[in-house]
């Protein structure tokens, strides 16, 4: 859900950077809890 997000701010260059800074930012977020949750299992 939170990838369709970034690739969506990614298809509309006339958004706002910080609308895309900030899709990014969640995108990174769901990767570094997806490693720590693989990590404890």
């Amino acid at each position: 859900m939170i990838l369709l997000v970034c690739c969506f701010a990614r298809s509309w260059p006339y958004m706002h950077d910080i609308y895309i800074l900030q899709a990014e930012a969640m995108a990174a977020a769901a990767v570094a809890a997806g490693e720590e949750e693989v990590k404890e299992s």
